[in-house]
């Protein structure tokens, strides 16, 4: 309801368009899959890293700068920046995921690849949950100028 309230009520603001803030990642995983797979195997694993964190860098910095200059930009410039700031994400978000059984080929003797594999697969879901408990400390719902909430857009 917040989302849909900060884009307005044409269609950036709809259900559909919100929705694909989200589906993005679920788009654009499979491509970044394959992506990781190359660069880890060709570019050294380091390379591949510096790689995905600068476009998750770069992801953000897009989100951010939308927000920032959301009056000029207007709700059609700053959806299309969030949303390509969201699809650079996407696509860096398999390399971290993926990394885990790559690190531990690599690092870790064969008796010791099952247990290191484990751990690092978990700390994913585990950051998952702390960026799920985090933000709503963060963030609060606007008020109008007569100091009321706006109401839900369905």
């Amino acid at each position: 309801d917040i989302s849909q309230h900060y884009f307005g009520s044409g269609w950036f603001g709809s259900v559909t368009a919100i929705n694909m803030l989200a589906n993005i990642f679920l788009i654009v995983y499979p491509f970044g899959t394959v992506a990781a797979v190359y660069t880890v195997k060709y570019f050294r694993p380091r390379n591949a890293l510096i790689f995905a964190g600068a476009l998750t860098s770069l992801g953000s910095l897009l989100r951010l700068l939308a927000t920032a200059f959301k009056d000029s930009l207007g709700d059609g410039g700053t959806y299309g920046l969030i949303f390509l700031g969201q699809a650079l994400g996407a696509f860096a978000q398999p390399y971290f995921t993926n990394f885990a059984p790559a690190l531990s080929g690599i690092w870790f003797a064969a008796d010791e690849r099952d247990i290191s594999t484990s751990v690092g697969a978990m700390c994913s879901p585990l950051g998952n949950a702390f960026g799920q408990l985090i933000p709503p400390f963060l963030v609060s719902q606007s008020q109008d100028a007569n100091g009321t909430f706006p109401p839900p857009v369905y």
